[in-house]
């Protein structure tokens, strides 16, 4: 990805989606980087969408798949965060 590193993040490695348009997917992916608070923090849910995070931590970083979900909406990106 071109910008990999304007979502407020270490890395966006990935963004996929179903049922949402490019723009929209991304603007989903900065919301969820906005809501966390620190390189450790957590946002479950961002308005109506629900998300869910799977993080594998490696030495001082770990990558992350999130799933969030508004109805039959879906938006999954993977990240690589410094810890």
């Amino acid at each position: 990805m071109r910008d990999s590193q304007s979502y407020g993040t270490t890395y966006v490695l990935s963004i996929t989606a179903r049922r949402v348009r490019c723009g929209k997917a991304r603007e989903r992916v900065r919301a969820f980087h906005q809501c966390r608070e620190g390189a450790r923090g957590r946002c479950p849910n961002l308005g109506r969408w629900n998300c869910s995070e799977n993080r594998d931590f490696g030495r001082g970083s770990f990558y992350s798949d999130v799933k969030c979900k508004k109805g039959r909406k879906v938006v999954k990106h993977r990240y690589n965060q410094w810890t």
